[in-house]
This record gives C-alpha cells, structure tokens and sequence, in this order.
C-alpha cells in the first residue's frame, strides 16, 4: 500500500547527450514534475516515469503510436487511470528539444522543464484539444513553471 509521500518521478537517461547539455537534468525534471503535480493539486502518491531519449527514438515511438513517421519533441503515455498511483511515462527527445530551445532563444534547461511539466499534466489528464481545454493547460504550465522559477513560456 503507498503512502501519503510526495509523487516519485522514475527517470531513465539513454541519451548521455542529456546529461551533457544539463549535467543536473535529473534534479531539474524532478522539480519541473513536482511543480506539476502540486498546480494539479495532486498531493498523494504517485509514480511516473521519464525518459530523456533522442529523436531517432522517440520518432519510431511517433511513428508506432501516432502514425507520424517524424521525431517529436514529447510524447505521455498515460497509464489509463489519471487517479491511480501509476500515472504512466513520458518521454522527450534531446535533438528536438534543443533545436525548439534554440529557436526560441530559451536555456536547454528550461524548455526541457516545461516539457516535463507538460507531459506530466497529459499523465494526470489534461489535454489541449479544444480551446478551452488548452487555455486550462497553459494556465497550469504557467503556474507550474513560476513555482521553479521560469519565465512564461507562452510569452
């Protein structure tokens, strides 16, 4: 039986590229899933998974998954249940991530921290396939980043 502790973040780097561009990635994404978990008011526990990967792939995960033969930035594979204490994983590729961070002239750092928030709000359910719906996750990327101290991505 688990107990009331924080959410625990299981994180695989099989890209050691990641660890290379943000030697402390590991601490930066377990903040970064923290943060989401305490906007989305999930206060018991759970487990998630990350994987910090390449695009090569993440893109035959796309092309398996979603029928887009192409690399992705994230992907959350939600466990199914957005109230149980298995929330699921999510992954993100480094190339992806870095050339995105680049083109909006963003620290590697930070644009990986609002994709982990990101794909942690997919594992507890939220979307953005209507408008609505996608203010509602902006609105709580947003708050998730201020908590570590990130700008407005949106901005």
């Amino acid at each position: 039986m688990m107990s009331s502790r924080k959410p625990r973040i299981e994180i695989e780097i099989d890209r050691a590229g990641w660890q290379r561009a943000v030697p402390d990635i590991a601490k930066v994404c377990r903040g970064a899933a923290a943060a989401a978990f305490a906007v989305a008011r999930r206060r018991r526990s759970v487990t998630a998974s990350l994987v910090l990967t390449d695009d090569r792939r993440i893109q035959d995960l796309n092309r398996h998954f979603r029928g887009y033969d192409k690399p992705t930035n994230v992907l959350a594979f939600p466990s199914g249940d957005a109230k149980g204490p298995d929330l699921g994983g999510v992954i993100i590729a480094l190339e992806t991530t870095r050339r995105e961070a680049q083109a909006q002239k963003k620290r590697l750092q930070a644009h990986a921290a609002h994709l982990v928030v990101h794909g942690m709000l997919h594992l507890l359910g939220y979307d953005h396939v209507t408008t609505r719906a996608a203010r509602e996750m902006e609105e709580l990327e947003r708050r998730a980043l201020a908590r570590i101290g990130l700008a407005d991505p949106y901005n």
